[in-house]
């Protein structure tokens, strides 16, 4: 049977009463995929004054250049990034904060990862990259909401950041559905199989 690894819900929680102000997020360390696709995302929110927060370490800022290059090849992303590594305490924090979190796993693993589950345990909207597999945890279609091309996430981003029943169901609907999948409830499922 499929096994994922699950969340730590001493960390990543729902807590209500958080105020929403970031609309678009994002933590993670740099690929190829995600570089290209929250450039995008950054250039769009420039244009439509959307608050979006990227954090992970993405630039090399130990010598000015690179950070002064990076500034000056990608400013609208330069804008938005937050260039160093955050605590899962503080990913939490982020994800609550936030209208829509994204998620962009590597294309080269189809299965998701952990940061799925994290996110909807914070009770956050979370749109996702298309072409992952579930394995019977979440329901991909009605837990969260899935993209498969930049424009698509763009229209999404735009369509929920006004829908905000649908998204707040959406985000209710992952966190009930992701519970089971906490350290302690698969540590649980895992020891009664194997009485």
């Amino acid at each position: 049977s499929y096994l994922p690894v699950g969340y730590d819900r001493n960390i990543y929680s729902y807590i209500g009463g958080v105020e929403h102000d970031i609309d678009i997020s994002f933590v993670g360390t740099v690929t190829a995929e995600r570089f290209y696709t929250l450039e995008k995302i950054a250039q769009y929110a420039s244009r439509n004054q959307k608050k979006l927060a990227i954090y992970g370490k993405w630039v090399n800022d130990r010598w000015p250049w690179m950070t002064w290059n990076f500034k000056r090849k990608h400013p609208e992303l330069y804008q938005y990034l937050n260039n160093y590594n955050i605590l899962p305490v503080e990913t939490a924090d982020v994800y609550r904060r936030s209208k829509i979190v994204l998620n962009i796993n590597n294309s080269v693993h189809k299965s998701i990862s952990p940061r799925t589950f994290e996110i909807l345990a914070t009770r956050s909207f979370q749109l996702m990259n298309a072409g992952q597999e579930s394995h019977g945890t979440v329901d991909l279609e009605n837990d969260l909401a899935l993209f498969d091309s930049v424009d698509d996430l763009k229209q999404k981003i735009d369509y929920y950041l006004s829908h905000e029943d649908e998204r707040l169901k959406i985000a209710e609907n992952g966190w009930k559905n992701c519970q089971k999948f906490s350290f302690d409830n698969l540590l649980k499922d895992v020891v009664e199989r194997l009485i």
